[in-house]
């Protein structure tokens, strides 16, 4: 009886970790550094992750394509989620993986422009759009799917990892944002 307790304890604690942790790529682990990286706003203004980690606050990436369906539920589930006043200190980092019809050195960057900005105002993006067109920042968090969304918790840690959407994923995400404010 004792031995049947103690192994469904190790169930109950050992599954929910290991369920998790079976969504993270090689590389990537909560509670770790979070990768940083460097990338490009709309504006072409430099962006530092690792500055905006010095702010101390929760920043949420959420890495998505125009061609992405998916993407395009996950999106306004977080901008509807942010109006509110209790995440008014999270930074949220729309991040754009580039097209796949975008080659090195073609010239393709303005046609990604477009369906940039036209995604943005589709779905009424007010937050910061970075775009990522070689997929490195993408790779440092081990892009496969899209979408793939991370927190990264006021200490510059890991603290959720996800790729794919489902609708209420968002619900997750607010919990976890919610925990890691002050």
């Amino acid at each position: 009886m004792k031995k049947a307790i103690s192994s469904l304890l190790l169930i109950l604690v050992v599954f929910p970790m290991n369920a998790f942790a079976a969504d993270l790529p090689d590389g990537l682990e909560i509670g770790a550094a979070a990768p940083t990286f460097f990338l490009m706003d709309l504006d072409r203004q430099s962006f530092f992750l690792s500055r905006a980690l010095k702010e101390g606050k929760p920043i949420l990436l959420s890495f998505y394509a125009t061609w992405c369906v998916p993407c395009r539920k996950e999106i306004p589930a977080y901008e509807a989620m942010l109006q509110d006043d209790a995440f008014a200190d999270v930074r949220i980092l729309y991040i754009h993986v580039g097209e796949p019809t975008a080659k090195p050195g073609s010239g393709d960057g303005d046609a990604d422009m477009s369906l940039i900005d036209k995604m943005k105002s589709d779905l009424g993006m007010t937050h910061l759009i970075l775009y990522d067109r070689y997929h490195v920042a993408f790779k440092k968090y081990g892009g496969k799917g899209l979408p793939t969304t991370a927190v990264i918790a006021p200490d510059g840690t890991l603290a959720y990892y996800h790729s794919g959407y489902e609708p209420g994923d968002e619900e997750k995400v607010r919990r976890i944002l919610l925990d890691l404010m002050p």
